[in-house]
Formats: structure tokens, C-alpha cells, sequence
């Protein structure tokens, strides 16, 4: 299991059915990063009802409370400082995951090019991604659903969001920001990212479109 897979994962009798200590840590940091960019009433605001979530509160209570929590940050924070946010929380989440971008790195290294490198992936994918060339343009796509346990988003804090419920796409600049360093690292320079929609907010497939 790489590092993403135990990040997000933990065991799978914790994915389905109980908060853990790290899901507490990642509320935590989005709540760092909230009164980073706001202030301490716009904050407080944001988070309020998180002292309810504990160890043994189950997925579905940690999944409305995010739910719930990125609909007052849409209604309490432009847009601009939202996205602001939560790509904050990604470059986290990506010094977390560096073993996974290394891995991918070290899959790239093993081609001449780009192209080579894209060719092999789209022959063999990393199970529960996938990617497509299109010119300058690499659009890589996370299907949560195709994984080996099927599930709404890779983020253990969204493991128990109801199939019929979706949440702000705000919360996926997370995503972004993890995947703009992933290429950044990969081709040794920056990137462009857009985020193009997400399963958790209805989409059938997680998109970013990634300029090389």
C-alpha cells in the first residue's frame, strides 16, 4: 500500500465506520489554514460544531460536518480566498503523500519522454486514475468508484458522504493544489492546473487539466 493509499485509507474497518486521530488532524489543519486567511469570528463560524466530532464519531457524521462546513465557507469567504484555503490544505496533504509523488516521479524517470511516460501509464493505469494527452494538455482523471474499494472521494473525511449527496467543489482545490505539485515534481517546472469537477460534487470522475 503506497503512502496516498495509507494516508486516505487507514484500515478499512476505519474508513467505513470511525473517525480516527488523523481525520481530527485534517480538520485541524483546514481550520489553520481558515483563520489563516480570515479571522478568528469568520473562523470560529466555519468550524462550529467541530468539538461534537471525536475518535469513534462514525464517517457519516465526519462527512456532514465537512459538508456543512464548506457551505459556510462559500457563504462567509470570497471565492478567490476560499480556493486560497484549500489549495493550502493540498500542498499539505502533498508533503504528506511525497512518497506517492515519488513513486510517479520514479515511473516517469524510467521513459525518454513525456509521451513515453503517457503511453505506458494509459497501457497499465495506477488503479483509480488515469490519463489522457491532448497536444500540450495531460487532463488526469481519479475515478474513486473504479478503485478496489469503491468510494466517493479518496480523502478518508468524505469516506461516508451518501451516494445521493454532494458537496461544495470548493473543497477539491485541495485535490488541485496536491496535483499541481505532482507535476510540477514530475516535470521539473510549474504548472498550470484548472480543476474541471469532482465526483463528490456530482461529476462521474475527478478532472484537472494540466498545461505542460
Amino acid at each position: 500500500m503506497n503512502q496516498m493509499e495509507t494516508h486516505y485509507h487507514h484500515d478499512q474497518k476505519l474508513l467505513e465506520d470511525y473517525m480516527t486521530k488523523k481525520d481530527i488532524e485534517m480538520i485541524q489543519e483546514i481550520n489553520r489554514n481558515i483563520e489563516a486567511f480570515t479571522d478568528e469570528n469568520v473562523c470560529r463560524n466555519i468550524m462550529k460544531n467541530f468539538n461534537n466530532l471525536k475518535p469513534g464519531s462514525s464517517k457519516k457524521e465526519i462527512a456532514d460536518f465537512v459538508k456543512k462546513m464548506m457551505n459556510r465557507l462559500d457563504s462567509s469567504v470570497e471565492k478567490k480566498t476560499r480556493i486560497q484555503i484549500m489549495e493550502k490544505c493540498g500542498i499539505n496533504c502533498a508533503e504528506v503523500n511525497k512518497n506517492f509523488i515519488k513513486k510517479f516521479v520514479d515511473r516517469r524517470n524510467k521513459y525518454s519522454s513525456i509521451n513515453e511516460f503517457l503511453e505506458s501509464e494509459n497501457k497499465k493505469p495506477f488503479k483509480g486514475t488515469r490519463l489522457e494527452k491532448d497536444g500540450n494538455i495531460v487532463y488526469h482523471f481519479f475515478t474513486p468508484r473504479s478503485y478496489t474499494t469503491p468510494m466517493r472521494c479518496y480523502c478518508s473525511l468524505l469516506g461516508g458522504l451518501p451516494d445521493d449527496e454532494s458537496i461544495s467543489s470548493t473543497y477539491c482545490h485541495c485535490s488541485k493544489a496536491l496535483v499541481k505539485k505532482l507535476w510540477e515534481t514530475v516535470l521539473n517546472k510549474p504548472v498550470k492546473v484548472e480543476f474541471l469537477g469532482s465526483v463528490i460534487a456530482g461529476a462521474e470522475e475527478c478532472k484537472f487539466k494540466i498545461y505542460l
